[in-house]
């Protein structure tokens, strides 16, 4: 177990037919999706409950404490949330860094959930090449790397502009 999160104390049967009907399909199916819910609602102690299980190998990236980041300064974070050590931000490109720990992290042979909460916080960095960015981390292998999003409205709510065509 990678955290040590006080939801670890939380009754086995928390969120347990949410989990079972809604959340585990969708992972076992490898299929990122997004939670939409209202501040304060419990979303970040479900995440850090999912992230203590040990069926998959679980990240958690709380996204507000991180500050306003670019998106090279994310993957950043991302890569040192999946494990990676030693990255010389100047000469490596950190998205090519979370790519090579990805794929050493499925050796394992187990999925990657990725849990990236409150996820519209970086609505400034909301552009294609983000979330093509992001596309491209999930299909290092089909199926095997699933992005969970936290947020309070959808994508497309939170910054308009950055999904115009």
């Amino acid at each position: 177990m990678r955290y040590n999160f006080s939801e670890k104390n939380f009754d086995k049967q928390f969120c347990k037919e949410f989990f079972d009907e809604k959340i585990y399909p969708l992972i076992e199916a490898g299929s990122s999706f997004t939670l939409l819910g209202m501040s304060n609602v419990g979303m970040d102690a479900f995440l850090r409950f999912l992230s203590m299980q040990d069926w998959a190998y679980f990240v958690y990236l709380d996204i507000p404490p991180l500050g306003k980041k670019t998106k090279d300064e994310f993957f950043l974070s991302l890569y040192k949330e999946l494990g990676g050590k030693d990255l010389n931000v100047s000469t490596v490109n950190s998205h090519d860094a979370c790519r090579e720990q990805l794929r050493k992290l499925l050796l394992s042979g187990k999925k990657v959930v990725i849990s990236l909460s409150r996820f519209d916080f970086m609505k400034d960095e909301f552009t294609n090449d983000i979330f093509s960015s992001i596309k491209a981390l999930e299909n290092v292998e089909r199926g095997k790397i699933v992005f969970i999003f936290t947020s309070i409205k959808p994508f497309h709510e939170v910054n308009k502009m950055a999904f115009q065509y």
